[in-house]
Formats: structure tokens, sequence, C-alpha cells
């Protein structure tokens, strides 16, 4: 069955049935595989949406990332307004740089690439032009679309600076994702590395070593990475056509 009508960007299963998938129409939907049947429309986005994850022990609870550097958090829970969900929570500018939102928020958008709940109170996010993971409180209201305010993570964990300054472009994150105990993180950098940080941390800073994997070679965004149920083995794409 036909998702969308423009490119999908990501999709994440929220029960054997349900599967969710995001797109440059600026939607989410979750749709039921075994009828095609769409169940649920998610808007809220003023730009492709590029990531979607839902809270692991919810079939309710998802949080999406855009191109817009917005974070859209949704309880299907909720009742719908026009046919659609709409937010309960966003987090505006979320990798935006306040030098950005000086000149101007929407020429500088950067792509919430990817978005992972720890629990029901803290989800991280990465994005295309920020060398650092940021970890959002869900329990405090963010501004929703004032792009005077910057928005403030309740912790970041930041790549080498050694690191970012070996490539000539921003560093950023393709992907990333959590082992099954939510206390490891792997994220696939733009410098071809996947960083493995330890969640009981408090925060890394640009100064701390961390443990990296090398082999592939991130050319694009769409280079996306994957843990086994076990947690012993992680897969990567790579613009060089290997995997």
């Amino acid at each position: 069955f036909q998702c969308h009508s423009q490119c999908i960007f990501a999709i994440a299963w929220i029960s054997d049935r349900l599967l969710c998938a995001t797109s440059g129409d600026q939607t989410t939907v979750i749709y039921d595989i075994e009828t095609g049947d769409e169940i649920d429309l998610l808007r809220g986005h003023t730009m492709s949406v590029r990531s979607v994850c839902k809270l692991y022990y919810s079939t309710n609870v998802l949080a999406t990332g855009g191109r817009d550097s917005i974070i859209n958090i949704y309880d299907r829970r909720y009742s719908k307004k026009q046919g659609a969900l709409h937010p309960i929570s966003s987090i505006a500018c979320a990798h935006i740089s306040s030098t950005a939102l000086q000149k101007s928020a929407r020429k500088d958008t950067r792509s919430v690439t990817a978005v992972e709940f720890q629990d029901e109170h803290n989800l991280y996010s990465c994005a295309c032009a920020d060398s650092a993971l940021k970890v959002w409180d869900l329990r405090y209201t963010y501004s929703r679309l004032n792009t005077n305010h910057m928005p403030k993570p309740k912790r970041m964990f930041c790549v080498p600076i050694d690191d970012v300054k070996s490539i000539n472009r921003l560093a950023g994150f393709s992907d990333m994702k959590m082992d099954s105990n939510r206390m490891i993180l792997f994220a696939n950098c733009t410098n071809s590395k996947i960083y493995q940080f330890d969640l009981h941390e408090d925060t890394y800073l640009s100064s701390s070593k961390i443990q990296s994997y090398t082999g592939h070679r991130v050319g694009s965004f769409n280079i996306k990475i994957a843990l086994s149920p076990h947690d012993q083995l992680l897969l990567t794409g790579s613009s060089d056509f290997y995997s």
C-alpha cells in the first residue's frame, strides 16, 4: 500500500500490526499493515519529518523530529482535531545555534535526524549539523515556536573536539540507537565514526575520550545504524555501498 505522496524518511513499529512512517509531506502516518488502513495522522511540522520513535513500552507515545529543527511529542490517547493528532509538547529550534537564530532560523535549519526515548521523562536527539547529542526533560514545557528563545537541554554529549576538526564541514549525526537497557547510546557521526556513549555518565565534554567504531563512510544523512536485539551486533550502512 502507498503510505505517503512524497518520499518516506523514517519508519518505526508501533506494535506487531501498526507501522509508523514519516515523510516529506510534513506528516507522520500510522498504518495497519494487514489492511493498509490509515489509523492515525500526525501533524505539527512545517517541513519534512526526518525521524520518529516510540516510547519503548508504550504504543501511544511517540516523538518526531523534522527538518524544521522541531521535536514533537504525541499521545495517541488524546482527541484528534480536524482528523489529525497534534503535539502535546514541542521543542522548537532544538538544534539551532543562538547565532543562527539572530540571523535567520529559517535559513539555517538543522534537521533532527534521530530521536530516542530513554524513558518517559528523557528524550535524546541529534541533528545533521550539531556535534552535540541533546537530552530533553519532557516534564519541562518548552517554547513551541518562539524563535527568540533558545531551548535549554537537560544535558549534552559532545564529540571530541579533535574529531570535529578533522572534517571540513559542520559535524553532525545521521542516526543513533540505544541498547535494550537504555543505558548505552550509539551515534553515527558525519566524520564516519560511530560513537558509544555510556549514559550513566552525567555528560561528555568535547575533551572527553569516547569509544568509537570505524570502517564505514558517512557521506549522506541517509546512512542509518541498527542494533541487534541482544545488543551484541551493530550494523551500519555506508556510502561506499558496503554495510
